[in-house]
């Protein structure tokens, strides 16, 4: 069955080339063909090689009209047909785009790591990894750190498909068998928590993930400790509870901020006048499953209560709050509005405004409550005889 797929793709490789008289870059689609060749290693027919050798004469001259994935695939491709000093020349282009962040790991922040129907972010870092492993195998900072963002996506997404997971699970999978056995072997060695110098009990870790949860229901005003003494990395978060009066409770953010206004001011309002409560969130990098909770004023009437798709959200109208729930919120700026009737007089608060990542509940922002006075109208038509 191998060699059939790889004999209608000569075929079609062929074809493609013959119709690209003029073709500069090689297309990613052929740079996949090369990759796959370059694994299988197969010896194919006279005008097979042709066509092969032609594409690699372009791999080996159109490293700066390339994306950040054709940069590391055909690091790859030379790599594994024996060049490395021409792969050292596409990781080297590769380098220069490069973030690296202490939480996040290494990625690539760029318009040429772009996104494509399957999220190409993903196979881009794992084509990374695999040419590192290849052309600089002494390198393993670089590809822990790019393992590291790979974990962090998947604290906040979904890997999007199933092509995206195949190739992060490779990417972690590696590894030489002892080199992995290694990283598995904690020898029982376990985070230690404590508080106010107390040790805190807790339950064994989950087999393969060690995630641990602890819950202290005592009012707690002390200091809480944590020490790792595995080199493996490792995320956690510390959530507190309390009861505080709703114009008590202030602004917070980790990863996304969120801001609320009402367009006109909330001061002076009449009873029958239609406002507009503008949220604008702010997000570092983009999330999954999002779900956005607007706690309104008592004196707020919603002008269309009917539920539905707005502004890219799945909006739903309650008693007290207006709730938007989005797939993915992108990295940036998202302005959400919504329209109230102001229907009694009065002094009001609205409660407060959260986003909250639900895939990773650690990922949320809150914004303080807002007063409102509604007066009532300066006239009122007196009734006909």
């Amino acid at each position: 069955m191998l060699t059939q797929g790889l004999r209608y793709l000569d075929k079609q490789m062929k074809e493609d080339v013959e119709r690209e008289e003029k073709m500069e870059t090689p297309t990613e689609d052929m740079l996949h063909y090369l990759y796959v060749c370059a694994l299988v290693g197969d010896k194919p027919d006279v005008e097979t090689q042709k066509v092969r050798r032609k594409l690699m004469e372009f791999v080996r001259g159109s490293k700066l009209d390339l994306t950040i994935y054709g940069k590391a695939a055909c690091a790859v491709i030379l790599a594994l047909d024996g060049q490395k000093s021409k792969a050292h020349d596409y990781l080297q282009s590769l380098r220069e785009y490069a973030v690296t962040s202490p939480e996040k790991g290494m990625y690539f922040d760029t318009p040429r790591a772009q996104y494509t129907w399957c999220d190409a972010t993903i196979p881009t870092v794992t084509m990374a990894i695999e040419a590192l492993r290849l052309v600089e195998p002494e390198d393993t900072v670089s590809v822990e750190l790019m393992r590291r963002w790979l974990l962090s996506q998947r604290r906040t997404k979904g890997w999007g498909s199933a092509i995206n997971s195949v190739n992060a699970i490779h990417a972690f999978l590696g590894d030489s068998g002892e080199e992995m056995s290694a990283k598995l072997a904690v020898g029982g060695q376990e985070t230690a928590f404590t508080l106010d110098g107390k040790p805190l009990q807790h339950e064994a870790p989950t087999a393969g993930m060690g995630y641990v949860k602890m819950v202290v229901a005592d009012e707690v005003k002390g200091k809480l400790d944590i020490v790792k003494t595995t080199s493996h990395t490792s995320w956690g978060t510390v959530v507190t509870q309390s009861m505080r009066k709703t114009r008590d409770v202030g602004d917070a953010s980790m990863g996304m901020s969120v801001t609320r206004e009402i367009i006109g001011g909330a001061s002076h309002l009449q009873v029958g006048d239609k406002v507009c409560v503008r949220i604008t969130i702010k997000a570092d990098q983009d999330y999954d499953f999002v779900q956005i909770t607007d706690k309104r004023a008592a004196c707020l009437e919603p002008v269309d209560v009917v539920s539905g798709y707005r502004n890219g959200c799945y909006r739903i109208v309650k008693d007290n709050a207006t709730y938007f729930y989005a797939d993915r919120l992108r990295k940036g700026t998202t302005v959400l509005e919504t329209e109230y009737y102001v229907d009694r007089p009065g002094k009001y608060e609205t409660g407060s405004c959260t986003v909250q990542c639900v895939y990773a509940p650690a990922f949320s922002a809150r914004t303080s409550s807002i007063s409102l006075s509604v007066e009532s109208p300066s006239a009122i038509l007196a009734p006909r005889n």
